[in-house]
C-alpha cells in the first residue's frame, strides 16, 4: 500500500514521526496517520516545531503566523511580522536596508501597526515605529528615526507619538505625545 502519495517533489523525515513536503517551491509537513498538518504552500521549509513559526507564502511572498495545529494563527497577509513580548508588530511596505540596529530602523519606508496575539489589530497600520513601554504601546508618526552617523539611529524617534492601551487590548489610542 501506499503511505505517502506519489504527488511530492522532494519527501524527508524529519523528527517525531513528520516528513518535510515539498511540491515546486512550496513547502509543508506530514503525518503518516494525519496527512498533511501543515499545507503545502510555504516557501521555505517549516520546522517539526511550528507553533509560533512565521511563514511566507511562497505564491503571494508574505508572511503569517501558524498555530499548534499547522493552521495560521495569524494569516499570511503582510510584509514584516515581528512578535514583541505577547504582541505582534506587523508592517506593510518598505525595503530591508540591512541595518540591524533596531527592527524599525532597517526597514525603511514601511507601516506599521500592532496585533494582539490572536490576530485582532490593536494598533491600526499608519505608524514609521512602535515600543512596548509596560502596559501600552508607543506609536510614532510623522517623523523618523533620529540620525547619529553613517551605521547608526538612535533609539529616539523624531515625531509624534500615540499611545494605545496594551492591557485591555482595546486599540484604543489615548493622547496623542508630541517628543520635542
Amino acid at each position: 500500500f501506499v503511505t505517502i502519495p506519489f504527488k511530492y517533489d522532494e519527501v524527508y523525515e524529519g523528527k517525531n514521526g513528520l516528513f518535510h513536503i515539498r511540491i515546486g517551491e512550496s513547502w509543508g509537513l506530514l503525518s503518516l496517520d494525519k496527512g498533511e498538518i501543515v499545507p503545502v504552500k510555504y516557501l521555505y521549509g517549516v520546522s517539526v516545531d511550528f507553533k509560533d513559526q512565521i511563514v511566507f507564502d511562497a505564491m503571494s511572498g508574505k508572511c503569517g503566523i501558524l498555530s499548534e495545529n499547522g493552521t495560521e494563527r495569524i494569516p499570511a497577509i503582510y510584509d514584516h511580522l515581528q512578535p514583541k513580548e505577547d504582541l505582534i508588530f506587523f508592517g506593510y511596505g518598505g525595503y530591508d536596508y540591512d541595518d540591524y540596529s533596531s527592527f524599525f530602523s532597517n526597514i525603511t519606508g514601511a507601516i506599521w501597526g500592532c496585533l494582539n496575539s490572536e490576530g485582532r489589530i490593536i494598533v491600526p497600520p499608519k505608524y514609521d515605529c512602535l515600543e512596548i513601554r509596560g502596559d501600552y504601546v508607543l506609536a510614532g508618526r510623522d517623523g523618523s528615526m533620529l540620525f547619529i552617523d553613517e551605521s547608526t539611529y538612535a533609539r529616539d524617534y523624531s515625531g509624534v507619538y500615540d499611545l494605545y492601551s496594551k492591557s485591555t487590548f482595546s486599540g484604543k489610542k489615548i493622547i496623542p505625545v508630541p517628543i520635542c
